[in-house]
């Protein structure tokens, strides 16, 4: 009964606000970083971005480029309880971690904490409408508010432009918004980045070990049912790669629920498997050992992107107005289809690995 009643609260708040919003001012465009507001030395900045893993991942070239603008800032970011564990990412630009949970109190809550922090400015890092990230941004009561311009452009004091959707990478659409901290979008670097230490890379090489041979690691753990391929098309896959094998060292991961698939594509086809990790960072540590990745899951995708790393990607692409987010500016191969991944044919996902497998070696000889 109180769960009900919370979250008919939440609903009506949310309600009451889209209509604010629609009643808001019109927001400065900012297309030249002179139009920029002034913003007080050090700045407290605060990032949106409380949805999925690679959309934190997309989001670091962005972030570093703020961090680099203003080294003296206090920058905080509000995460989500799905992509919060992807933090260690974020660790050497990031000084404050906020974490938003759904639910009228969680809100009430999050609004305290966001304004104890008296935040200067507040980023929205979507670039689509979202409900929850204008709430945020009242909830912090910065008094400017920045985003990409959308229908939903009234809940900002200052938008910069939206490039299309249908051509231009998510990082590039993102890193528009250094006009509105007074920067020139061209003069920043925009490679993914995932730092990891020498520990970490130890710990990789525990699971991934040193062989003198590339390493192929296929992900086999996608974030929905869209986003799996279908195990047999797998097994025929791997199976159809024996050619290359002596060449490779061949391994199959995977998140902890998925371990009796990885047990079974790992029985038919001999392939090694990688043992399910706790976290996303000893995840991505493992990552790392790969030369090259076959991946469904978008988060593994952009992993490979900040590790420089090929990668054959399978997307669900039913927008024709919307890019897939590929991997940013790493040799890839994209294979797509409007329903569900399990519908790409899997003679296209072995010669797709086979193609890109015979260019690691070749620029290895």
């Amino acid at each position: 009964m109180a769960d009900t009643f919370l979250k008919s609260v939440e609903i009506g708040m949310r309600r009451v606000f889209n209509h604010v919003i629609g009643a808001a001012a019109t927001p400065v465009l900012v297309d030249d970083g002179a139009k920029a507001p002034f913003l007080p030395e050090p700045p407290r900045i605060l990032f949106l971005r409380q949805d999925r893993i690679g959309d934190v991942l997309v989001s670091i070239p962005l972030i570093r480029a703020v961090r680099q603008r203003y080294p003296d800032a206090h920058i905080g970011i509000v995460l989500g309880t799905n992509n919060n564990t992807v933090a260690h990412a974020l660790r050497p630009w990031v000084d404050t971690f906020h974490t938003y949970r759904k639910g009228a109190l969680a809100l009430v809550r999050l609004r305290s904490e966001l304004r104890s922090g008296r935040y200067d400015v507040v980023v929205d890092l979507m670039d689509n409408p979202s409900t929850t990230s204008a709430l945020l941004m009242w909830a912090s009561a910065a008094p400017r508010r920045f985003g990409i311009d959308k229908t939903n452009r009234g809940a900002y004091s200052h938008v910069v432009p939206l490039l299309d959707r249908s051509s231009v990478h998510i990082v590039d659409r993102l890193m528009m918004l250094m006009l509105a901290f007074g920067a020139s979008v061209d003069e920043w670097d925009r490679h993914l980045e995932y730092r990891l230490t020498e520990a970490d890379r130890d710990a990789a090489l525990r699971s991934v070990p040193e062989s003198g041979r590339p390493k192929l690691i296929v992900n086999i753990t996608g974030s929905d049912p869209s986003r799996i391929y279908d195990d047999e098309a797998t097994i025929r896959v791997l199976r159809s790669l024996a050619h290359e094998e002596g060449l490779w060292d061949c391994y199959v991961a995977c998140a902890p629920h998925h371990g009796d698939r990885q047990r079974r594509i790992c029985q038919e086809t001999g392939w090694k498997a990688i043992p399910a990790v706790a976290s996303f960072h000893e995840y991505a540590c493992i990552i790392s050992r790969a030369n090259l990745v076959w991946t469904p899951d978008t988060s593994t995708v952009h992993l490979a992107a900040a590790f420089g790393i090929p990668s054959v990607v399978l997307f669900v692409h039913s927008n024709p107005n919307l890019l897939p987010w590929t991997p940013y500016a790493t040799q890839h191969i994209a294979l797509t289809d409007t329903m569900a991944i399990s519908n790409i044919g899997w003679e296209h996902v072995a010669s797709s690995l086979r193609t890109l497998m015979h260019q690691v070696l070749a620029k290895a000889s």
